[in-house]
């Protein structure tokens, strides 16, 4: 009535769902035509463990579709796609310690996203998704980078003295 404005302002944590899913390969690079296994941990928004959730793994290939196009400066820069396609699913159900293991077999060589979804009691869809990369002895479709580099990718993310890394 006066003209004056009033304001505040508050903070507070907003979650999608009733739990969280978390994801972890056991190896970050794998072979083709052998079992990758990620194991998968949900728990509460207190953090607590829940058990007897069905978490729907979907394994995708990702083909890249690079080309080079010239830029406004006159010079050429990688352009890039992704498809991300579907070839395999596993649902699993988790134990009393809100863990299972996702078990997949990527057949071919590639760059791979796992994604996985589950449904908590209110109907939200909750997701979570990681990564891994598989080597073969065919040809890979790779991102092609505008720095001229090449990415190394270990298997694990911290090795103990004399374990052996594995890179792609």
């Amino acid at each position: 009535i006066n003209n004056q404005e009033v304001s505040n302002r508050k903070e507070v944590i907003v979650h999608k769902g009733l739990f969280y899913i978390g994801l972890a390969p056991r190896r970050y690079v794998g072979e083709a035509g052998k079992e990758q296994i990620v194991d998968v941990k949900v728990v509460d928004i207190q953090r607590a463990p829940v058990a007897n959730q069905d978490v729907q793994a979907i394994l995708m290939l990702r083909n890249w579709y690079s080309v080079q196009k010239e830029g406004p400066d006159g010079r050429w820069y990688w352009d890039w796609e992704v498809e991300e396609t579907p070839v395999q699913t596993v649902t699993v159900k988790t134990d009393a310690k809100g863990e299972a293991e996702a078990r997949m077999t990527p057949k071919e060589g590639g760059s791979y996203k796992v994604r996985a979804t589950a449904t908590d009691s209110r109907g939200n869809k909750i997701r979570s998704a990681t990564y891994l990369w598989v080597s073969s002895g065919e040809w890979i479709s790779w991102r092609q980078d505008n720095n001229d580099r090449i990415e190394l990718i270990a298997d694990k993310k911290e090795y103990k003295v004399g374990e052996t890394a594995e890179i792609l």
